[in-house]
Formats: C-alpha cells, sequence, structure tokens
C-alpha cells in the first residue's frame, strides 16, 4: 500500500515521489480493491485467507453482508 503526496496549492497538482505505507503481501485482492477506509480514515480493512481453508480440511470463512438491515428489523418487529 502506497501514498502519494500532492500539492494542489499550485496552478497544477504537484506528485511527489511514492511512499509504501505497509506490505499488503498475503491480503486477498480480487473484484477491485479488496480493502476498505473505516469511515473515520484512521484505519483500513483487509481480507485475508485463513489458515484452516488453505489447508484444505475446512472450508474458507465467508462473510454474510445484510443489506437494509433497519428495513427487514421493522418489518420483523411490530411497532406499538
Amino acid at each position: 500500500m502506497t501514498a502519494v503526496p500532492v500539492d494542489s496549492n499550485q496552478a497544477s497538482f504537484v506528485f511527489q515521489p511514492a511512499a509504501e505505507l505497509f506490505d499488503v503481501s498475503g491480503y486477498h485482492f480480487s473484484l477491485g480493491r479488496g480493502y476498505d477506509v473505516a469511515p473515520d480514515g484512521q484505519r483500513f480493512l483487509f481480507i485475508r485467507p485463513g489458515s484452516a481453508g488453505a489447508t484444505g480440511d475446512a472450508p474458507p470463512p465467508q462473510i454474510v453482508i445484510v443489506e437494509h438491515f433497519l428495513d427487514d428489523v421493522k418489518r420483523l418487529v411490530p411497532t406499538k
């Protein structure tokens, strides 16, 4: 993961050389970038293959994403 400092105070952007922030080898990247940034901008979330799935003795872990969660709660839980 790299960062590129940019100076936008000039008539055009001035880019500085890229600097490595941290090593991301060993993390899973597919269907796009394979990571996300926390809402506060202070952390990254990466997908890393699990050791159990890598050995073949167990299925790889799964991530379940629930969209419109609050709509489902409102539908399932009666209000007074």
